[in-house]
């Protein structure tokens, strides 16, 4: 399975509130067999603009992802607002390109799913399901 993790780095966001999205996700790993032929997992922060700081095939074991996740630091925007829709679109980029395996060259099938971190949900919710379908 292909997992994009999204994290809040706006203004929308304390230092604080940061920290809390990362020691969020370094737990929620613990739920997956992190390896190239099983789940990898990619990290988007947004902003103003999203920035992939983890790509799919970045890390293939859990203790070096888990170190890359707690090494994040904050992308802040000149506006400060958070742009959900851009984050998506990247996401969805980013999870296309992941159907081909680099090494291989070969198309392969994998499960996709993003998680979103975020302050406001009911935006979140109505520019994730129209930048998916």
């Amino acid at each position: 399975m292909d997992v994009i993790v999204a994290l809040d780095s706006s203004n929308d966001v304390t230092d604080g509130d940061f920290t809390k999205q990362k020691n969020f996700l370094a737990t929620l790993i613990n739920g997956f067999t992190v390896a190239a032929n099983k789940t990898r997992l990619g990290v988007i922060l947004y902003s103003d603009q999203p920035s992939e700081v983890i790509g799919l095939p970045q890390y293939s074991d859990i203790t070096s992802l888990r170190d890359g996740i707690v090494g994040l630091t904050r992308i802040r925007g000149s506006g400060g607002n958070n742009r959900v829709n851009s984050m998506m679109q990247m996401a969805k980029s980013s999870l296309r390109s992941s159907k081909v395996d680099n090494y291989l060259k070969v198309k392969i099938k994998r499960r996709k799913c993003v998680i979103l971190y975020a302050k406001c949900p009911s935006l979140t919710f109505n520019c994730t399901s129209r930048v998916l379908k």
